[in-house]
């Protein structure tokens, strides 16, 4: 994983990820992400930088995974 491999940010309307041009690429959902072409990342998915796999939660959905109402 380089510095700047891949980033998440809020658009204002909906969290989106890109591949920041790294060499080894990223990945949503098991799709390679096109390089600095910014995809719709939804809760629950999961995101691949390098060998590091995360999978992305919203506040809600974390809450609620974390046993609250």
């Amino acid at each position: 994983m380089s510095r700047l491999h891949a980033y998440l940010r809020h658009d204002g309307t909906a969290w989106v990820v890109a591949d920041a041009g790294s060499k080894n690429g990223a990945w949503l959902d098991g799709r390679r992400l096109e390089a600095r072409r910014e995809q719709v990342v939804r809760s629950k998915a999961t995101v691949r930088i390098g060998d590091i796999e995360l999978t992305f939660y919203t506040v809600l959905d974390l809450y609620a995974l974390l046993g609250g109402v």
